[in-house]
């Protein structure tokens, strides 16, 4: 287990090793503000598409080659999203390394619920989240120093990085399958029915709203930073890497205790009204920029709110459908991925749609999102208790 944490460290370290640096990047290549939500979109929808063929793939073949050939695909769409001018093909570079995201995700999900005892599911999951949000503070500040002299360099090393990581995996990970189970393999095409059947959909579609939320607090208050409050390249990566150790701390520390203290559906409560609160003072912090002296720490003070509440749905979801035993384990990882994914899109979306009309628009957008999350929550809830 602590091979494959470690590897996924590194693995999220270098995913995010473009981040800080892309805003400034676009710059360089005159690329017009709605690009940073469609290059994001493009990933998103790459993840989507993909995490349930991955899963399945799973399924019939183990882990190994799917985790070896993710970070090798993966450099590839990344090179051609840095060095390639025309934004149709950069938009293709960044589906390419979505869609291969997606397999590392899934197949490290795999990996880790097969190893797994059931009762130390939510427990490695969370653990997975860890290395992931680790790997997010290190990759973000790392890149926000070794592109403050030339943004490219920050390329460069992932690239390299990923190469290297490639023959790490082949050589470390095990060959894992699945148990067998005697169950009906659901592809995405009829997972939202058994999802609906099993009594799932509403909690899915909560889930939608708490990665929406999530990926628009990594996403945009970064552009915003950079774009309107004219914050440097390491001041981006510092935010980011806070931002990241916060979801480590929320996932080392605070999952444990809330799965042990409250049900699945009591700690989602939690979740989305420390959201709500969250998105209302970030609105509030943005809408202010210009006439407020204390913009700076009620901003941070609103994203280390939204962060906490949107850090823990994954772990929770996973171990509650996965332990339901209702689906093929790795299909149901990815058909959750691609759920998840649904959030990407429909953030980036937020961005680049609402941010060229209005830097305050995707904040109110953080506003809606947080609230659908608490009223979807519940109706599941409210459903499980009549059932």
């Amino acid at each position: 287990m602590k091979k494959i944490l470690v590897l996924n460290f590194l693995m999220l370290t270098l995913f995010n090793f473009a981040h800080p640096v892309t805003p400034q990047m676009m710059e360089l290549k005159g690329s017009p503000d709605y690009l940073f939500g469609l290059f994001f979109m493009a990933m998103s929808a790459g993840t989507f598409f993909f995490s349930p063929k991955w899963g399945a793939k799973i399924d019939s073949i183990g882990t190994r080659k799917i985790l070896t050939m993710a970070p090798i695909v993966y450099a590839i769409g990344q090179f051609m999203f840095a060095y390639f001018t025309n934004p149709l093909l950069m938009i293709i570079g960044r589906f390419i390394s979505g869609v291969f995201a997606s397999a590392w995700i899934v197949g490290v999900s795999s990996y880790i619920n097969i190893k797994s005892d059931p009762s130390d599911k939510v427990k490695n999951f969370g653990y997975q989240l860890v290395a992931t949000s680790l790997g997010g503070v290190v990759g973000q500040m790392l890149s926000g120093k070794t592109g403050s002299t030339n943004v490219y360099y920050s390329f460069v090393f992932q690239i390299t990085f990923l190469i290297i990581l490639a023959i790490a995996v082949y050589l470390m990970v095990e060959n894992l399958y699945p148990p067998a189970k005697e169950v009906v393999k659901t592809g995405f095409a009829t997972a939202i029915k058994a999802i609906h059947k099993h009594g799932y959909l509403l909690v899915m579609l909560s889930m939608v709203c708490f990665a929406t939320i999530s990926n628009i607090s990594k996403g945009m208050p970064s552009y915003f930073g950079s774009d309107v409050a004219d914050f440097t390249t390491t001041q981006v990566g510092n935010m980011n890497g806070y931002v990241n150790a916060l979801a480590l701390f929320a996932n080392l520390f605070i999952l444990k205790l809330i799965d042990r203290r409250f049900n699945f559906f009591q700690s989602y409560l939690i979740q989305a009204i420390v959201s709500i609160v969250g998105s209302l003072v970030l609105l509030y912090a943005v809408i202010s920029i210009d006439s407020n002296p204390y913009f700076g720490a009620i901003f941070i003070t609103a994203l280390t709110l939204v962060t906490l509440g949107s850090s823990l749905y994954l772990p929770n979801i996973q171990k509650e459908i996965v332990s339901s035993g209702h689906f093929q384990q790795g299909e149901i990882l990815g058909v959750i991925n691609s759920f998840n994914a649904i959030g990407m899109i429909l953030s980036s979306a937020s961005m680049s749609v609402l941010y060229p009309i209005s830097p305050v628009l995707p904040f109110i957008g953080l506003v809606f999102f947080s609230t659908m999350a608490l009223v979807l929550h519940l109706l599941a809830s409210n459903n499980e208790t009549a059932a």
